[in-house]
């Protein structure tokens, strides 16, 4: 039928029954109209209702996303109401992207709920359900709001909209390499002159916001599986190089021991004042150099003798450190807390070292003006302990080399420099928060990184450091993290 036919029909037939005077034709009529108004009503609001669906769910999204991120800022999932924490920030981009809240105030814990009533909202870190339930890099935000009908309400006197979200926090790659310059520093990592650089299974960040943060000079090659920065990186002449990812103007990648657990890439803040206290009590220990296989350095604290390096490693022959921390107080003249120009230093063994309850060697350079480490020569063989047994009870696993970032000494000559010869091993990482570090050779290991301040590579340079061999060396690793929707 066509829609002129049909339209001729629908007036006959009004026609008749507005000429029929029996009584039950007019009440039918009646009955009909209502019936059709109300199913108009309810085409009117349906389409009201997936509108303020898909407004509800956008807010739902954004909340989610906004939680996810304080995640991977390590923030608690309560520090405010309103404007900080997972559900603080939830709460405020929700109500940002036109969600209604009703007298709606975060709890301080993540309530498990899976059913809001109306304008309220349920942040849940992990979520409750779905796919990613439990899981605690993951937040789920349900959001309610009720509505009542006008036309509909013959057939529903009100209806509650939900939306459901997921976001959560992934992980793009493992650093074995980080500049932790919050600064607009330009070279916060240097790749320079005819460097070769290769990282294994890793990758290289500079939290600089500078146009040149990651710098790559003259011939220079890098080989590794991503960078990124949170400023941008520079290239100046033909420098090579072979990286498949490359991310600029970034988040900040977090310090692995200034951030909150179970944040991925965290080991958990240290309290450097409870530490430094800890390794002041430690037992003072006699430094004489080459202390030999026979009579192998004990941990404990070492002060520096005259215009001395504490651990002053410039003679020949072999030096043998049993497991342990060594705590390093002052520096010599040239700012060192360790040297090292020749001989060989290596990790006393079990029948070397029988009342070492460690297994493995963490070198600390502590206290006012904290010295610098060199390693200008010879071989060295260390390995971080891979478990916080035997070690201060502020101290977590994996640190090999270590300078207290609450007071370092800053100035002229404050850089760290390892020269790594052939038949150096170097296992776990070094952390100089506060200053730089320059690095040459091989670490000949499966883990090792660097965290610090500023750092610049030369020579022909090759580290490694994938997320389950750092794990399986006690070391958190730090992470370039993405935050995105999961459900």
């Amino acid at each position: 039928m066509t829609i002129r036919a049909a339209f001729f029909a629908v007036r006959h037939m009004s026609r008749r029954f507005v000429r029929d005077e029996r009584g039950v034709i007019l009440a039918l009529m009646t009955i009909f109209i209502t019936a059709l108004l109300g199913l108009a009503g309810l085409g009117v609001e349906t389409g009201l209702w997936y509108a303020l669906r898909r407004q509800q769910q956008s807010a739902a999204d954004f909340a989610a996303v906004s939680g996810a991120m304080e995640i991977a800022a390590g923030k608690p999932y309560y520090n405010s109401a309103t404007t900080s924490g997972i559900c603080g920030l939830a709460r405020r981009d929700a109500a940002r992207n036109k969600f209604t809240f009703a007298s709606y105030t975060c709890p301080g814990a993540t309530p498990a709920c899976t059913s809001p009533g109306s304008g309220q909202m349920c942040a849940n870190n992990p979520p409750v359900s779905g796919p990613h339930a439990g899981q605690t890099s993951y937040v789920e935000v349900i959001l309610a709001q009720q509505q009542n009908t006008i036309f509909a309400n013959l057939y529903f006197p009100d209806i509650m909209i939900r939306s459901r979200a997921v976001a959560g926090v992934e992980i793009v790659g493992s650093a074995c390499t980080v500049a932790l310059n919050p600064n607009n520093t330009p070279k916060a990592i240097d790749v320079a002159g005819n460097t070769t650089l290769t990282m294994n299974g890793c990758g290289l960040a500079s939290n600089s916001t500078a146009a040149n943060s990651v710098n790559f000079q003259g011939s220079a090659t890098l080989n590794a599986s991503w960078f990124e920065s949170s400023g941008s990186y520079n290239t100046n002449g033909n420098p090579n190089i072979n990286v498949p990812l490359k991310l600029s103007y970034t988040q900040p990648v977090a310090d692995p021991y200034s951030c909150n657990s179970p944040t991925p890439g965290c080991a958990g803040t240290i309290n450097w004042s409870s530490l430094d206290t800890a390794l002041a009590a430690l037992p003072a220990q006699p430094f004489a150099c080459g202390g030999g296989t026979a009579h192998p350095l004990q941990p404990g604290k070492y002060t520096n003798v005259g215009n001395n390096a504490p651990l002053n490693l410039t003679c020949t022959g072999t030096t043998v450190l049993c497991p342990g921390v060594y705590a390093l107080s002052g520096k010599s003249n040239q700012n060192d807390a360790f040297n090292m120009t020749k001989g060989t230093v290596q990790m006393g063994t079990a029948a070397q070292c029988p009342g070492s309850t460690a297994n493995g060697v963490t070198i600390i350079s502590y206290g006012t003006n904290a010295g610098r480490f060199t390693v200008s020569g010879g071989t060295i063989t260390l390995s971080a302990p891979t478990t916080t047994t035997g070690l201060p009870a502020t101290l977590p696993s994996g640190l090999l080399f270590v300078q207290d970032p609450t007071n370092p000494y800053t100035g002229s000559q404050s850089d760290s420099t390892f020269t790594a010869n052939g038949t150096t091993s170097l296992k776990g990482t070094v952390y100089t928060k506060k200053t730089d570090v320059t690095f040459i050779g091989n670490s000949n290991s499966t883990c090792f990184m660097i965290i610090a301040d500023e750092i610049k590579f030369t020579g022909t340079s090759t580290i490694s450091g994938n997320q389950a061999s750092c794990a399986a060396a006690g070391a958190a690793t730090p992470v370039v993290l993405k935050v995105a929707l999961a459900e």
